[in-house]
């Protein structure tokens, strides 16, 4: 599992890593589609699942064979062949062998994951986990490849094409016993990953996923109680999905189904609560250590290593840097926690990584800007970022934020351009252009500019010089 990209759960045997020269893999994928087709037996049939599986594992060359999966037709037709087995409620070893082949072709790869859903992939998993499920491993692999579809298209048609999927997964994330703790740690992340888009936080409340997530949180001993190092599983995604849900204002004073009063409510869970009644202000309020643990997650998704440590969770740098941005949102509390915590060379990092997709940089760009201008709420906090920047990567970071300014690096929409000149701005670059500025505004001369009120100044810097309004 892992947050936003989840591979499956099961223990992985050492991979052979074929080597392409030796093996005519496009030939032999194209075979294992006419077999899948086909009135083979099922045992073949299997087999050829299981060597798409093990193909789609190889840390050489295993995107490669994802693609050939692609251009060969073969992911339509194991979603087809999965349609059919679960209308017909056919061979169960041969349903389990399918599901862990789709969800290895779909992992880590965004136009899989997208065919996949527009072939009703979705649909079919939502009806196979709505029914009594007798055999874990099936039903990990079932709640797996949802997952990895979700956490891999973030497209909000593909779920409402099956709505009742949110509610399945909010059932599973629940109840150990219907799909072993494989499962619910699977179903937790699937909701994790539900919550990195706006639209869908609104049906996670109504499916009931708050008390769920909450409840997770509330297992573990405070911190002063206990001597736990490492976060759980379920914690961390729990974790994760909350803060998004709760720390992004999303919540409007009711939870789950509609009730003729508006409730008083409350998360607390190892300190980490939010409270909201009609009339006051909102505020999200976390402790040190999930705080400590939200950022050793996002320096081992920065490092692509798991975390937890010793599990197959491998985190999204631009999906935990949003949870960091939530966390920020929600209280001086929390900002002061994660600066004592490192956030800002974190921060720093995580805005110079490269990631091989460039809609993934865009991404992780957009929500490092965001989690930076979240971080400067009041003065001293400002003065905090603008020490921190010259300590830790000072040019480096100047240089991304002026290219995302100027809409010349991998995130372009106006907003991030914005908040990255909002950034530049609060930290005083361009001070050479703004000192002339004011001094022109404190003479006294018939200039235009001294005419200029104190806040346009700031107005013209970030338009004009950061973002190079009237010349793009």
């Amino acid at each position: 599992t892992s947050h936003g990209r989840v591979s499956v759960q099961t223990q992985r045997k050492q991979n052979p890593n074929p080597d392409p020269a030796r093996h005519n893999y496009r030939e032999e994928i194209w075979m294992m589609g006419c077999v899948l087709q086909s009135e083979e037996d099922a045992m073949a049939k299997i087999w050829a699942a299981n060597q798409i599986a093990l193909w789609c594992q190889s840390t050489l060359d295993g995107r490669r064979y994802k693609d050939e999966l692609r251009r060969l037709g073969v992911i339509e037709a194991m979603v087809g062949a999965v349609s059919q087995l679960e209308e017909k409620k056919g061979n169960i070893d041969l349903r389990d062998a399918l599901f862990r082949a789709l969800a290895e072709a779909v992992y880590d790869h965004r136009q899989n994951a997208g065919l996949a859903a527009e072939h009703g992939l979705l649909q079919i998993t939502c009806r196979a986990l709505s029914q009594k499920i007798h055999d874990d491993g099936l039903a990990e692999h079932l709640l797996c490849v949802t997952n990895n579809v979700i956490g891999m298209c973030q497209s909000v048609q593909h779920v409402q094409k099956a709505p009742e999927i949110i509610p399945v997964l909010v059932k599973f994330a629940s109840e150990k016993e219907l799909g072993g703790q494989g499962g619910q740690q699977i179903a937790t992340a699937a909701l994790a990953n539900l919550s990195n888009n706006a639209e869908m936080r609104e049906h996670l409340i109504k499916a009931g996923a708050l008390a769920v997530l909450s409840s997770e949180l509330r297992q573990l001993a405070p911190e002063e109680t206990s001597d736990v190092e490492i976060p759980t599983v379920s914690y961390m995604q729990s974790l994760s999905a909350l803060v998004k849900i709760v720390g992004s204002g999303t919540i409007v004073g009711r939870i789950g189904p509609s009730t003729q009063e508006t409730e008083r409510f409350k998360i607390d869970g190892n300190r980490t609560s939010f409270e909201y009644d009609e009339g006051s202000c909102r505020e999200l309020i976390s402790d040190k250590r999930s705080v400590s643990w939200m950022l050793q997650y996002l320096r081992a998704s920065v490092e692509g290593k798991p975390y937890p440590p010793d599990t197959n969770i491998y985190g999204t740098s631009w999906k935990v840097a949003l949870s960091v941005t939530c966390l920020a949102r929600g209280s001086a509390t929390n900002r002061s926690l994660l600066i004592d915590e490192g956030v800002w060379p974190l921060l720093f990092r995580t805005l110079h990584m490269q990631t091989r997709d460039r809609h993934e940089q865009a991404q992780a760009e957009h929500h490092v800007v965001m989690a930076m201008r979240a971080m400067m709420r009041s003065l001293d906090e400002i003065e905090q970022g603008r020490q921190e920047m010259k300590e830790h990567h000072g040019q480096p970071t100047i240089t991304s934020l002026m290219a995302i300014a100027e809409g010349v690096s991998a995130a372009t929409s106006k907003q991030v351009r914005g908040v990255a000149a909002d950034v530049l701005t609060l930290w005083g670059m361009s001070w050479h252009v703004e000192r002339l500025l004011w001094l022109a505004r404190n003479k006294n001369s018939d200039s235009p500019v001294s005419t200029l009120q104190p806040s346009m100044i700031r107005q013209i810097i970030r338009n004009y010089v950061m973002l190079g309004v009237g010349q793009n």
